[in-house]
C-alpha cells in the first residue's frame, strides 16, 4: 500500500499533506497474527502521532482494531 496526497489518517483525518506523511499499521498486530503480515486488508494508514498512541494505549488500539472491522464489514457488504 502506497500512501499518497489523497489519503488521510484512519483516525483522525489528518491528510497526508499535513501530517508530512502516513505510516503503515498493522491492525491485527505481527506478534500476535504473522500470517497477515502481508494482507493489504490488514494495513490502516495513520499519522505519526495516532500510530504512537496505536502502540502504546490498549485501549486507543482495541477501539481503533473494533473500527476498522466494522468499516470492512460495511464496505465488504
Amino acid at each position: 500500500i502506497q500512501a499518497g496526497e489523497g489519503d488521510k489518517c484512519f483516525n483522525c483525518g489528518t491528510s497526508w499533506f499535513a501530517a508530512g506523511g502516513l505510516e503503515k499499521n498493522h491492525v491485527l498486530l505481527r506478534g500476535t497474527h504473522p500470517e497477515l503480515i502481508d494482507d493489504d486488508e490488514n494495513i490502516m494508514l495513520l499519522c505519526f502521532q495516532c500510530h504512537n498512541r496505536f502502540h502504546s494505549d490498549m485501549e486507543f488500539q482495541k477501539n481503533l482494531q473494533e473500527l476498522w472491522i466494522i468499516k470492512q464489514k460495511q464496505n465488504n457488504g
